[in-house]
């Protein structure tokens, strides 16, 4: 059988008249034998005998990957295999020499060993089956679960699932009365029955029957919408009959029937001519979703008293802008002064001292005030900041005495959101950021953010643009998540320390310059 797979295979091509020319009423018991007897009698017979000589006395005398890396490459082996089986064969013959190679790096390479450890490690070769391809798919119903073609064809719809008569054991959850002491409350026996045939069935393998059925077509109607759904553009629902079901028709429960049961609710459906039908006996009934394709209308009889739909319903809808990438209110667009006086000569390690205070008193309220002091520390010392036991106090200095300070115990209050993400729309810029501290309380909305500028400014009018337009912008958001309560906003210096709250008019002016550009 393995002999005769090969020469009717794509390496050989031996026809079904060739191998039942050599096997029929054969002088030899062996195939093979059979083979080298007859092997002049057609010239590719004697090809075949050739070459499968010539592979023998290979065998043994290199690796699996050498012998097949040959029969594929210079032997012209997946050429041949794929002339017969497409393009798609050349992916299980990558992954057969790929197992051939891992073969020989886990034992010692021989083909022999190599036969009998390929069925047990072979893998599966899985192809996307969603890419377009120009071919046709021929798929059972469960393998093209998730998957949709532009054609659909549902070949054989008038089939039921059979019940066989010789189906063996029936299966029943529910224990009969037990003829031994019962089992725990919760050690449910089951039962298994062997009726041998319907005529021997009592009322319980009966029910155990129709049940099993109703579930078998219940798993039938299910595989029916699985099918139903594949198509995108067109689904054919197609049968034949046999003689002994010609006259009778498909049975009412298969798949043809319900699907011709169903397209009789629909309206309209036609009756078609089918091609292969020469005499015109037969029709078949087609529906479409969209009708007006073909030109027909209804008449005005039946849309009269329709409510009339408005213009824009007639229109393409335009296409959707693209939105633009959203603005941060941190960095708004102005250019913003460094965190220390332009006079530093360091403008990176000022960058990490305000990150480092941000992160400080964003941590630290939530903590005990008696275990402030040594966590700011604790965090400051991490080798990966790189601050010098100076720097290190001076920094927690800053924090503790902002956080000790009572002026701002409402903006440290418990229950104060940290780093609130906010986004929206103003005019047609998009907005996002992040809030250093968010306060909702009663009717009052309070916004903070820390900036660490040393030193900071005396007067609200002295404050830099850039944190003018990033508060109005957080002030604009709000404003539309909190229709109803009085947005106010505020800076809280750390190096003073003092909070600085920004007058309402210095921010509308502020969002309307942004709103303009």
């Amino acid at each position: 059988l393995n002999l005769a797979a090969v020469l009717k295979g794509p390496l050989f091509n031996f026809s079904e008249e060739d191998l039942f020319t050599l096997a029929w009423r054969r002088e030899e018991k062996r195939l093979w034998h059979e083979l080298l007897r007859r092997a002049g009698e057609r010239p590719h017979w004697q090809t075949a005998v050739a070459d499968l000589r010539r592979l023998l006395a290979r065998a043994d005398l290199v690796t699996p990957f050498a012998f097949y890396a040959e029969l594929l490459g210079a032997d012209g082996g997946r050429r041949r295999l794929v002339a017969r089986l497409g393009a798609q064969a050349n992916e299980p013959v990558d992954e057969f020499l790929a197992a051939t190679l891992s073969f020989e790096r886990e034992t010692a390479p021989s083909l022999q060993a190599f036969l009998s450890w390929f069925p047990r490690h072979a893998g599966e070769v899985k192809r996307d089956l969603e890419q377009s391809r120009d071919e046709v798919r021929v798929l059972t119903v469960h393998g093209a679960k998730g998957l949709e073609a532009p054609i659909v064809i549902l070949p054989d719809s008038c089939d039921l699932p059979q019940e066989r008569e010789g189906e063996g054991l029936l299966w029943s959850e529910a224990p009969e009365p037990p003829r031994r002491p019962a089992p725990g409350p919760d050690q449910a026996v089951p039962q298994l029955y062997w009726p041998m045939r319907k005529d021997c069935d009592t009322p319980l393998t009966a029910a155990i029957r129709s049940q099993r059925v109703a579930e078998q077509m219940a798993e039938y109607r299910r595989l029916l919408y699985v099918a139903l759904t594949r198509a995108r553009d067109r689904l054919y629902v197609c049968g034949y009959l046999n003689g002994r079901t010609a006259e009778k028709g498909p049975p009412p429960q298969s798949w043809y029937a319900l699907a011709a049961a169903g397209l009789q609710r629909l309206a309209p459906v036609d009756d078609v001519a089918l091609p292969w039908d020469e005499a015109g006996a037969k029709t078949g009934r087609r529906f479409e979703s969209f009708p007006g394709h073909r030109g027909t209308a209804k008449p005005a009889a039946e849309t009269a008293g329709l409510p009339v739909l408005p213009d824009w319903a007639g229109r393409t809808a335009p296409d959707e802008p693209l939105p633009p990438k959203p603005l941060s209110p941190s960095r708004p667009g102005r250019r913003e002064p460094p965190p220390l006086s332009p006079a530093a000569s360091d403008r990176a390690a000022g960058l990490a001292r305000g990150r480092l205070i941000h992160r400080l008193l964003q941590t630290l309220p939530d903590l005990d005030p008696s275990l402030r002091a040594v966590a700011a520390r604790r965090f400051l010392a991490h080798p990966g900041h790189r601050l010098d036991a100076a720097l290190r106090d001076e920094i927690a200095a800053e924090v503790l005495a902002v956080l000790e300070d009572p002026g701002f115990a409402a903006v440290f209050r418990p229950g104060a959101q940290v780093e609130a993400p906010v986004a929206g729309r103003l005019g047609n810029r998009l907005v996002a950021g992040q809030i250093d501290r968010l306060i909702v309380n009663g009717d009052t909305v309070l916004v903070v953010d820390y900036k660490t500028n040393r030193p900071p400014p005396a007067r609200v009018e002295d404050v830099e643009p850039a944190y003018l337009e990033q508060m109005a912008l957080y002030r604009g958001l709000l404003q539309q998540v909190f229709p109803r309560h009085a947005v106010r906003t505020a800076l809280l210096w750390t190096f003073a320390p003092r909070l600085m709250p920004l007058p309402d008019p210095l921010l509308e002016a502020a969002l309307a310059g942004f709103t303009a550009t």
